[in-house]
């Protein structure tokens, strides 16, 4: 007997182990993005240099400026967000009335559709670059036309662009083939079903009648380079909303796992769907299977039986998957009269991750495409070059360590701390009805650019404060959401080419924590308020509450000073381009201003 609780001890603290190692590990990557927002800000836009060989003004529409922040203006807001959550007479006479209303969310998230829908059909902007390639395909297979998989052309280079294919194939079925506007709409339609989803998530992490989903659905509604991302005719938002659909149905079998024969289905064939719509969202699958196996070690004691069950999900999250990718791939095959199409291998790029390019550190500069081409896209051939040219690029870093920093430095400053996401870039140039115009080049350009800064680094202080107040206390299945965002940044970083719309695949995962995070810090404030209120600030409650805020300020004015120098800088800091930006005017690209190579 003593024996068994002895072993049932030593699992308990294996499993509390796991949790706070991966709890440690998400918490310092938030740390180091948040610091890395207050600090400084990375923008993609419009470079304009004068090309002195030829005399001629070049344009350059894919430079990203790593400029100095303001970093007042974000303490000034967390300031007030503290003054607000305590003293603010609004919350407390809304804690009464709607927050535990069941139909505010909802109606918030479809309010956050309806915008989004009236930003697209605005704009009326037309797909270019990558997304008007897949339409492109799409159109061509639509009609028999199979031309994008004869040898070098675009899905034979990217077969894994078949799921999105087949999906706008459906869409041209419903709406017609070239009604771009009427697929954005669908893409606002996805945006409010996933902010719905984010809320019955944070009902099953923290409450089912928490008041936390009203404020959820809230940001979502101000968190507008997402609203944006309707426009982008591609698999980000539709591929969210079916991630968040699986994971819905898995937290709600760990809370109810009687419904086990109808959600194991359900959440298999929707990560499934959304690893087709677009490939990043395996990350998302990999993290389901992560948090069920974790979850095994603190069910141990438990019984065979939960553990059971927790395995069984698994290999349902694994078959929906397969079924949803061998079938697409089957298919593909088919079209391709019965040869299967390879594709680049991963392997180049991942490579190209670690190259620089004209945009920043780790984004495409078309090595994959070019090395599969030299060598006559045979996939063996490729992959091995790809490998030999990694041992060089591995054997540089290892051999000059300040590189290596700086280079990783700049590449996550670019791709996740740019606070619009590529959302005026991805639409800047298209042809539309110009609804958009004043955002997109006018005044209120600046005015988007400062208000997106704020809501991403009001979004990592409060998902920093989650990850710090919850350490302790936080439930098991809270892991979900940190462990599928800690793993979008590793694979980007180290396996994965670096793309600001890419980081928009993970980063509205934060909203639910954020929330609950300044709900943390609200209570904790209370709490302090509280301790201070019978005898006052002389008091020993009001001693220790003081020497709190006292620490705190002397920290935050020790970074503050930590920031001006050149290490900080370096890491966290970037202000590379703080002399030549200029917000207003750089970042468009019709724009007159010219800048020196």
């Amino acid at each position: 007997m003593r024996k068994e609780r002895l072993m049932v001890n030593n699992t308990i603290t294996f499993a509390e182990w796991i949790k706070r190692a991966v709890w440690l590990l998400f918490l310092l990557i938030i740390g180091y993005l948040l610091t890395a927002s207050i600090f400084s800000t990375s923008y993609l836009g419009g470079y304009q240099y004068m090309d002195y060989a030829s005399g001629e003004s070049v344009v350059n529409t894919t430079h990203t400026f790593y400029i100095r922040d303001h970093y007042l203006q974000h303490i000034l807001l967390f300031a007030l967000t503290s003054f607000l959550l305590v003293r603010g007479t609004g919350l407390k006479n809304a804690e009464k009335s709607v927050l535990h209303k069941k139909y505010f969310p909802l109606m918030i998230c479809i309010a956050a559709g309806i915008a989004a829908a009236g930003i697209v059909m605005a704009g009326g902007y037309a797909p270019k670059s990558d997304p008007q390639k897949v339409l492109d395909a799409a159109s061509a297979l639509y009609h028999g036309d199979y031309s994008p998989l004869e040898r070098g052309a675009y899905l034979f280079r990217y077969p894994f662009q078949m799921g999105i294919i087949l999906y706008f194939q459906a869409l041209f079925m419903l709406f017609g083939e070239n009604n771009y506007v009427a697929f954005q709409v669908v893409n606002a339609v996805w945006i409010a079903l996933s902010y719905y989803l984010f809320v019955k998530i944070a009902g099953i992490l923290w409450g089912r009648k928490h008041k936390y989903g009203v404020f959820i659905s809230l940001l979502g509604l101000f968190f507008f380079p997402y609203l944006l991302f309707a426009a982008l005719l591609y698999g980000t938002v539709a591929g969210m909303a079916f991630a968040m659909l699986s994971f819905y149905t898995l937290l709600l079998f760990d809370e109810k796992s009687e419904k086990g024969k109808i959600l194991l289905p359900i959440s298999g064939l929707s990560i499934g769907i959304a690893a087709l719509l677009k490939p990043n969202y395996v990350i998302f699958l990999i993290a389901e299977i992560l948090y069920l196996l974790f979850s095994c070690f603190a069910l141990k004691s438990a019984g065979k039986k939960k553990i059971m069950r927790k395995l069984l999900f698994t290999a349902a999250l694994v078959i929906g998957f397969m079924i949803c990718r061998m079938g697409v791939d089957r298919y593909l095959t088919h079209l391709n009269q019965g040869e299967k199409v390879t594709g680049i291998p991963m392997i180049a790029c991942a490579v190209m991750g670690y190259m620089d390019g004209k945009t920043a550190p780790g984004w495409y500069n078309g090595y994959h495409t070019t090395l599969y081409a030299d060598h006559d896209y045979d996939y063996e051939k490729t992959e091995e070059a790809a490998i030999e040219d990694l041992k060089k690029i591995i054997s540089r870093f290892l051999h000059n360590p300040g590189e290596t920093v700086g280079f990783f430095a700049r590449k996550a400053a670019s791709q996740w701390n740019n606070p619009t996401f590529q959302s005026l870039l991805m639409l800047d140039g298209r042809e539309g009805r110009g609804g958009m115009n004043w955002i997109l080049r006018g005044n209120g350009r600046y005015l988007y650019i400062l208000t997106a800064n704020l809501i991403q680094t009001w979004i990592l202080v409060g998902t920093f404060l989650y990850g710090v107040l919850r350490l302790r206390t936080s439930a098991f299945k809270e892991l979900l959401l940190p462990v599928t965002f800690t793993g979008g940044i590793l694979a980007h970083m180290f396996c994965m080419e670096a793309q600001s719309l890419s980081a928009m695949v993970y980063f509205p995962v934060l909203i639910p924590l954020c929330i609950c995070g300044y709900g943390e810090w609200r209570s904790l404030l209370l709490a302090w308020k509280e301790e201070i209120a019978g005898n006052g600030w002389r008091s020993e409650g009001g001693k220790r509450v003081r020497n709190k805020i006292v620490c705190l300020t002397a920290a935050a004015a020790v970074i503050c000073a930590l920031s001006y120098t050149w290490p900080f800088a370096k890491i966290f800091a970037r202000n590379d381009d703080t002399g030549i930006f200029d917000t207003y005017t750089q970042e468009t690209v019709h724009e007159d201003a010219v800048l020196s190579n």
